[in-house]
């Protein structure tokens, strides 16, 4: 994906500045494989970022293998 290329409308306008949360959700994401990145928000306002992680396997391990 692209990076996204904002441009203020003026010097005195920072409405198109990028948040500092925007960066931490980006590695979150890149760094994933298979999983979630939640974003919470309270109040308009990036209060917390949530990352859940699945680690798939390339064959399942049979039932009848772990009760070995």
């Amino acid at each position: 994906m692209a990076p996204l290329r904002m441009k203020p409308l003026s010097d005195n306008d920072d409405r198109m500045r990028v948040e500092p949360w925007v960066a931490l959700v980006r590695d979150q994401v890149k760094s994933l494989n298979f999983g979630i990145v939640q974003i919470v928000v309270h109040g308009g306002r990036v209060v917390q970022i949530e990352r859940t992680e699945k680690v798939r396997f390339a064959h399942p391990i049979a039932e009848s293998e772990t009760q070995k």
